[in-house]
Parts: structure tokens; C-alpha cells; sequence
């Protein structure tokens, strides 16, 4: 088990590290491709806050439909 958190703790790292300095340049590319709009991909890059956009968009939709 400590194996497997301890390799999986360095593939992580990696990962983030590829994502945010490599990736990062792609992914408006990425969601205008044929694939990211098949799969609903979306940059969320340039949100400072994606928790409360999230929250705040939920509660305007809510509204919306209440009041139609």
C-alpha cells in the first residue's frame, strides 16, 4: 500500500507539472477541438474562482427557471 501511494504521490506530481506548464498553451486548442467539444471539454483557466463561478451560475439558473 505504501508503494502504491508513494508511486502514485510521483505520477502525480508529474502530471500537474506537465498540465500546467506544457498543457496549459493547448488548452484553448484542446476545447475548440472535434474531440473536446465531443467531450464537453471546457478551459476554465482564466476563472480566479471556479468553485463560486460554479455556485453563482447554479443559483442564476435556479432563479431563471423559478421565475418562467
Amino acid at each position: 500500500v505504501f508503494a502504491g501511494a508513494v508511486v502514485g504521490l510521483v505520477f502525480g506530481a508529474i502530471w500537474y507539472w506537465f498540465a500546467n506548464t506544457i498543457l496549459a498553451q493547448y488548452f484553448p486548442m484542446i476545447e475548440e477541438s472535434a474531440i473536446g467539444r465531443w467531450f464537453y471539454i471546457k478551459d476554465t483557466s482564466h476563472i480566479q474562482d471556479v468553485l463560486k463561478f460554479e455556485y453563482d451560475n447554479a443559483r442564476a439558473a435556479r432563479k431563471k427557471v423559478a421565475t418562467d
